[in-house]
């Protein structure tokens, strides 16, 4: 795993809708099984971003749980 696995379009939208324009960095945390996480700093703010595993075959929410 590594950031460029991570979904640039929906971290910039993020971060619209936060109010945080401009550049920011997409780190890849190591860990976790299902999920894939991400730190995520724009203006020198730091974010967790979580991707959480999800597939045709398994549909739970696993966020909402």
């Amino acid at each position: 795993m590594n950031a460029d696995d991570a979904p640039p379009g929906i971290a910039r939208q993020l971060l619209d809708r936060a109010g945080c324009a401009g550049d920011y960095l997409l780190t890849a945390l190591p860990g976790g099984r299902n999920n894939r996480v991400w730190r995520l700093r724009a203006n020198e703010t730091d974010f967790l971003f979580k991707q959480y595993y999800w597939t045709e075959t398994d549909q739970r929410d696993r966020y909402g749980a």
